[in-house]
């Protein structure tokens, strides 16, 4: 791999679509610059964020969308709205539903949504919860809504329910819930033990019934999410304690099938997990991050990649020129990876396949 591009300060870095996207911030003038790499296209924002395929970004009392390439398509004006307090949670070419924060009277703070369909507003209300979709919404019970242990979806409006669901007596939901397909998919681990201690599965409902098809014992927790293909896929690897570990698993929701195993590798990874991971076209990136224990001190991170298909490991490279610092983010296409530091730099790499290097 070698590095072709870099930048410093940036504030945030996500993919919409096809487009890569940087936000930095100019504090002189307390304003961003949002940058679309790969053009000299950039535009002055006051906080750029993305839903689904789109931008949006603020001005007062008002909410300006945009493409994934910076093309103005509308704004809608409502009372409250600021950087602040609000975010979109669904958007498509018709529909769009403003969330904003606001302090009920008990001094909670609770979610209201607007509804909007072909910039006509249809509906407004409180909810605790999330649009999946323009059809299907999660909705929780508020004091739960952390580590729920119950669950009704309904339809956009809430006209209509689907299911009810409840966690087993000794269980608790963990992390997100994914629609994909027509399946509802989710974590839940063991009822108030922490991560490193704790039994997890992966849950697989007929979304509209609410039925269980498949509920699968795994190893590791927070796998990246394949949606081309369906897969929850990692690969785990550490020297501590003396312990050499090098493991991967790959869960497949189409079919309940879990495969997993030991891959052979020769070269020593000391900390790599689930937490910056990316799959791409059958391959799984990810990063052996700086490594601080006394006995086992490494300065520079290592980068990887995961072959899902032969189960092994095509290229891993130690990135000298961030020495100190720890990646936070990792994205790929088949030919670049994108990395986020915690310095705020980004590093962008062209892809050399199948070549082991220290």
């Amino acid at each position: 791999m070698n590095i072709i591009e870099k930048y410093t300060e940036v504030f945030s870095f996500f993919k919409v679509k096809e487009s890569f996207i940087i936000v930095k911030k100019d504090e002189s003038k307390k304003v961003q610059i949002s940058k679309l790499l790969g053009t000299d296209k950039k535009m002055q924002t006051q906080y750029l964020r993305y839903c689904g395929d789109y931008l949006y970004d603020f001005k007062i009392d008002k909410v300006l969308i945009y493409d994934s390439e910076f093309n103005f398509l509308y704004h809608v004006k409502q009372k409250g709205i600021s950087s602040n307090n609000t975010s979109i949670d669904f958007i498509n070419e018709e529909i769009l539903i403003i969330n904003q924060s606001i302090w009920d009277d008990n001094d909670n703070l609770v979610s209201h949504y607007t509804y909007y369909k072909n910039l006509n507003k249809k509906e407004e209300g409180l909810y605790c919860g999330k649009f999946l979709d323009d059809e299907f919404r999660i909705n929780f019970i508020y004091e739960q809504k952390y580590n729920p242990l119950y669950f009704r979806i309904s339809n956009l409006l809430d006209t209509k329910t689907y299911f009810e669901y409840e966690c087993e007596p000794n269980e608790e939901i963990s992390g997100d819930i994914i629609k994909y397909k027509e399946k509802l998919i989710f974590y839940s681990k063991e009822k108030e033990k922490v991560l490193y201690d704790a039994k997890f599965w992966i849950n697989v409902l007929d979304i509209k019934t609410g039925k269980t098809i498949y509920k699968i014992l795994i190893e590791h927790y927070g796998a990246f999410f394949d949606n081309e293909n369906g897969h929850f896929i990692s690969i785990q690897s550490t020297n501590q304690n003396n312990n050499i570990i090098k493991k991967y698993e790959i869960v497949d929701v189409n079919k309940g099938t879990i495969e997993k195993g030991n891959f052979d590798f020769d070269q020593e990874m000391f900390a790599v997990g689930t937490s910056v991971q990316y799959i791409n076209n059958n391959k799984l990136y990810f990063v052996d991050n700086i490594y601080s224990y006394i006995e086992e001190k490494r300065k520079s991170p290592k980068i990887g990649c995961f072959d899902v298909i032969t189960k092994q490991i095509t290229f891993f490279q130690e990135l000298k020129e961030a020495e100190g610092y720890y990646v936070n983010q990792i994205i790929s296409t088949k030919n670049k990876l994108y990395l986020k530091f915690d310095n705020n730099e980004l590093f962008v790499l062209d892809i050399i396949p199948k070549q082991y290097t220290l």
